[in-house]
């Protein structure tokens, strides 16, 4: 819910606004978070205003049309002021809203175009708003020109509460005289259980009353301010900063060796092609960043005065970097975050498709089977076997709205087969919607055969030798039932998603999940199917010119 509010507010925010308007009465005087960003400052930024000139010279139709299809953009906006609440329960997040205010006046109908035309109008305790189910935010329009943007159901809490006093209420009270950036914290809202696991060298740290993080685009300084309750308290966390300021440098060591290490065994096997060049441009932005790091660390510079320490930090001339850099420096790290993205997409795939087998067998613990398409009482069927194992992935609510006897696009089902199930998506596919590539084999000679009861007794390779859940080529509709029909003469490999053209990935039976080679011959890729073909898997086996297929089943014995 947190990061979907924090989404909501980055479109509209483009992530560098703050108040001009502020509207200290709306933001409540007990608030324990509270930032603020001059948007002008950032528009004026010598580093954006060639990009803004570009545009202007674009063609005029063009900039209709845009203008037309997008009445609010991230530049209509002349600040935002972000604040969070204690939450209630201790144990829980802080609460956040966003007040995004616009240098034009504005309707609700152009901005829920922008970020959620499906929204629908709420109105409780004479708090009207509009509630994102897309988004999971509810969305307030104070006046034409100031939104307020809440994580689901926070905003009739917002009006209803009674505002205390908190450390930060003098700060919200002179909001107007506060710097360019602003940043601060009741350190009183961090969880006394995350302040206890603090090394007790570094203990007198967790005293700490507030924190502020100031910036001036004037000065191009950044202060860290930090407030403590006594003298005697500040001079002792002032002991403590010392010394894990000299724990970090050694770390920071340790990573940079690491990271070294891995760059030139990188560099050993990549040809030195534009890809190897945007690899080693990366190493040496990396290496620059971990010395400029340690140089600082090296002379922390932090000011003791009263019951307050603070650090003044010279910020980086951004004069350099002008349009006409930019786009080489992109064009020489674009390969480079594309992989980075990749691989990350890829290690969250492995996960959902971990949790999906464990699902497999916590379903199977409670019912003595696996899970398979959901049928009606002739065996027809309705609903698939990712509907059914909903309760074991903490989808237990969307699974009660199912009519588990009517088929997946009736009337009543259909809508629920539109939402999307982030564990049945792989991060790398974001446009396949309420579609799945994780699928299953079915059939005779598989996990799932229409009409039984398998489960895991029926494995007698081994769970570690039988496939479950692979990616198929084509995507499915996740609740429409039937996925990959299995033949024994099938072209397996035809039918699967080799991301990278080279691999593919499979969730085995005993929970691990392998990338497969594409290269695999035909023969294993049976055998990987088949749960009882008697055979030990052996994952290298490649394909022959003959593309042989795999030898009948060893009977059982009786």
């Amino acid at each position: 819910m947190f990061h979907r509010f924090l989404l909501l507010t980055s479109v509209f925010a483009l992530g560098w606004c703050s108040s001009t308007r502020a509207q200290t009465n709306t933001v409540p005087a007990d608030a324990a978070i509270y930032a603020k960003i001059n948007a002008k400052q950032f528009l004026d930024n010598p580093v954006l205003k060639p990009l803004l000139e570009t545009i202007s010279k674009a063609d005029p139709a063009l900039l209709a049309d845009f203008q037309k299809r997008y009445p609010v953009t991230p530049l209509d906006i002349s600040g935002v002021t972000v604040f969070a609440l204690a939450n209630p329960n201790p144990q829980g997040p802080p609460i956040p809203f966003g007040l995004i205010h616009m240098s034009k006046d504005v309707g609700p109908a152009s901005v829920l175009a922008l970020v959620d035309p499906k929204a629908q109008a709420k109105a409780v305790g004479g708090t009207a708003y509009f509630e994102s189910q897309a988004l999971q935010a509810d969305i307030q329009f104070l006046d034409n020109r100031t939104v307020l943007v809440g994580a689901a159901g926070t905003l009739q809490m917002l009006a209803q509460r009674k505002a205390g006093k908190g450390a930060l209420a003098e700060i919200i009270g002179k909001s107007e005289t506060l710097p360019d950036f602003f940043f601060a914290i009741d350190a009183s809202i961090i969880p006394a259980d995350a302040k206890q696991g603090i090394p007790p060298d570094f203990q007198p740290i967790a005293a700490l009353k507030t924190l502020q993080i100031s910036g001036d685009s004037k000065t191009n300084n950044m202060i860290i301010q930090m407030n403590f309750a006594s003298e005697a308290a500040t001079k002792s966390a002032h002991e403590a900063l010392l010394k894990a300021i000299s724990a970090g440098r050694s770390e920071l060591a340790k990573a940079k060796q690491e990271m070294m290490n891995q760059m030139s065994q990188q560099a050993a096997n990549q040809p030195a092609g534009l890809e190897g060049m945007a690899t080693a441009v990366g190493g040496l932005l990396a290496s620059g960043g971990f010395n400029q790091i340690d140089a600082f660390l090296a002379n922390p510079g932090l000011v003791v005065k009263g019951e307050q320490i603070t650090k003044t930090i010279e910020m980086p001339d951004m004069m350099g970097i002008n349009g006409a850099t930019m786009p080489v420096l992109v064009g020489l790290l674009l390969p480079a975050v594309q992989k980075v993205r990749a691989a990350a997409g890829q290690a969250q795939g492995t996960n959902n498709v971990k949790q999906m087998i464990l699902a497999f067998h916590n379903f199977e613990s409670a019912y003595g089977f696996f899970p398979n398409d959901i049928c009606d009482k002739n065996g027809k069927p309705l609903l698939s076997w990712r509907v059914a194992i909903l309760p074991y992935i903490e989808q237990a609510n969307l699974y009660n709205q199912f009519k588990l006897d009517e088929p997946w696009d009736s009337e009543h089902n259909k809508p629920l087969s539109e939402i999307v199930v982030k564990i049945f998506c792989n991060p790398n596919d974001p446009d396949v919607g309420p579609k799945t590539h994780y699928q299953v084999f079915t059939g005779k000679d598989t996990c799932f055969v229409p009409g039984k009861k398998l489960n895991i007794t029926n494995i007698t390779d081994g769970t570690s030798n039988t496939g479950i859940v692979f990616e198929a080529k084509e995507a499915v509709v996740w609740t429409k039932p039937g996925d990959i029909a299995y033949s024994p003469k099938m072209d397996v490999a035809s039918k699967l998603l080799f991301r990278n053209g080279q691999s593919t990935t499979v969730g085995m039976a005993d929970g691990s999940v392998r990338m497969i080679d594409k290269n695999l011959s035909a023969r294993t890729w049976h055998l990987l199917i088949n749960p009882a073909d008697g055979e030990v898997l052996n994952l290298d086996a490649r394909d022959t010119p003959e593309r042989s297929f795999p030898k009948p089943p060893v009977p059982k014995k009786q």
